[in-house]
C-alpha cells in the first residue's frame, strides 16, 4: 500500500486479540515508516497463559465486554485511516471458549477477511475450504485467500505448485 501512494498517515495495523505480547517485525517496520500499530501488551484482548480458566471463573467480564472493548479500539483507528489492517489470531476458531473468536472480531469490525494460507497444494486448499468454512457459517463475509510462497526446492517448490 505504502508504493502506491497511501502515506503512513493512511494506514494503520491492529491485532485486537493476541497471544503473543511480545514485539515482532512488523512492529518495526509500521515504526520505521510511521504506520499506527496495536499489538501486543496494547492489545484490547491479551490470551495470556491461564486466560481462558480465569474467563471461565468468571474473573475476565464477559465475552460482550471484550467485543465492545476491541469494537471501541477498532471504530477509533477507522476514524482516522482509509486502510485499517485487522489481523486475526492464530486459526478461526481461536478464542471460541471465552466467546471471542476471529470471527466474533470481523463481525465487530464489521469487515470481511482475507485468509492467509500455508503453501502447498492439497492441504494448503483444504485448509482454505475448512476455515473459510467456519467464517461463512458464522455469516462473515471471505474475500478470498492468499497463499505462502512455496519451498524453494523440494515437492512444494514454487516451480511445481
Amino acid at each position: 500500500l505504502r508504493g502506491e501512494g497511501f502515506s503512513a498517515a493512511d494506514l494503520a495495523y491492529v491485532k485486537p486479540a493476541t497471544q503473543c505480547e511480545a514485539p515482532d517485525l512488523l512492529k518495526m517496520w509500521c515504526e520505521t515508516e510511521g504506520v499506527e500499530y496495536v499489538s501486543g501488551e496494547q492489545a484490547p484482548l491479551v490470551f495470556y497463559q491461564g486466560f481462558t480458566r480465569s474467563f471461565l471463573s468468571g474473573e475476565q467480564g464477559t465475552s460482550a465486554q471484550w467485543l465492545a472493548r476491541i469494537a471501541t479500539k477498532l471504530d477509533e483507528m477507522a476514524q482516522r485511516r482509509r486502510v485499517l489492517v485487522v489481523d486475526g489470531v492464530g486459526f478461526p476458531a481461536v478464542g471460541s471458549i471465552v466467546g471471542v473468536d476471529n470471527a466474533d472480531v470481523a463481525l465487530a469490525a464489521r469487515a470481511p477477511v482475507l485468509l492467509v494460507c500455508k503453501s502447498g497444494v492439497g492441504a494448503a486448499v483444504d485448509s482454505f475450504s475448512l476455515n473459510s468454512t467456519y467464517f461463512q457459517s458464522r455469516g462473515v463475509p471471505v474475500l478470498g485467500a492468499v497463499f505462502n510462497m512455496g519451498d524453494l526446492e523440494g515437492f512444494n517448490s514454487w516451480d511445481k505448485c
